[in-house]
C-alpha cells in the first residue's frame, strides 16, 4: 500500500512541476512577437494558433503541452484560448486533451489572464483531471 501511496505522490509532484513550467512557458509565448503576428493574421473561426512544449526526456507520460488561441471577431479583435496536453497512454497510443478556458478577450487580456493565479488553478484543475483519466485507463 505505501508503495502505491509512493508512487501517487511521485506523479502528483511530477505534474505540479510540469504545470509550473507550462504556465512559465505560457506567459512568454503570449507576448511573443512571432506568435503574437501570426495571431493578428487570423481571421475569425478560421484557424488556430498553437505554440506547445514538448517534454523530455522521451519517457514520460506527458509527452506536449500547448496553448492554443483563435481570433473571434475582427473589431474589438477579440480572441479565445484553450490549453491542450497530450498524454502517452501506452502501447504507441497518445491521448490529447484540449479544453477553451476564456474567450471574448483582447490579446492584454489574455497576457494579464495568464499572469492571473486563476489561470495556473485552472490548468491545475484540467491537467489533473487528464491526467488521473489517463492513468485509470492505463490500470484497466
Amino acid at each position: 500500500m505505501a508503495n502505491n501511496s509512493n508512487s501517487t505522490d511521485k506523479s502528483q509532484t511530477y505534474l505540479h512541476h510540469q504545470i509550473e513550467e507550462y504556465v512559465k512557458f505560457v506567459n512568454q509565448v503570449i507576448y511573443d512577437n512571432d506568435f503574437l503576428e501570426c495571431i493578428k493574421k487570423t481571421l475569425p473561426f478560421d484557424e488556430i494558433v498553437n505554440a506547445s512544449m514538448t517534454m523530455l526526456p522521451d519517457k514520460q507520460i506527458i509527452k506536449k503541452m500547448g496553448v492554443n488561441v483563435m481570433r473571434m471577431d475582427f473589431e474589438p479583435a477579440l480572441f479565445s484560448l484553450a490549453v491542450s496536453i497530450t498524454i502517452d497512454k501506452g502501447s504507441n497510443q497518445l491521448q490529447e486533451y484540449t479544453t477553451f478556458i476564456t474567450a471574448c478577450k483582447t490579446i492584454v487580456e489574455l497576457q494579464d489572464y495568464v499572469k492571473d493565479p486563476q489561470f495556473r488553478e485552472q490548468v491545475t484543475e484540467l491537467f489533473s483531471k487528464s491526467f488521473s483519466d489517463s492513468k485509470k485507463c492505463n490500470n484497466s
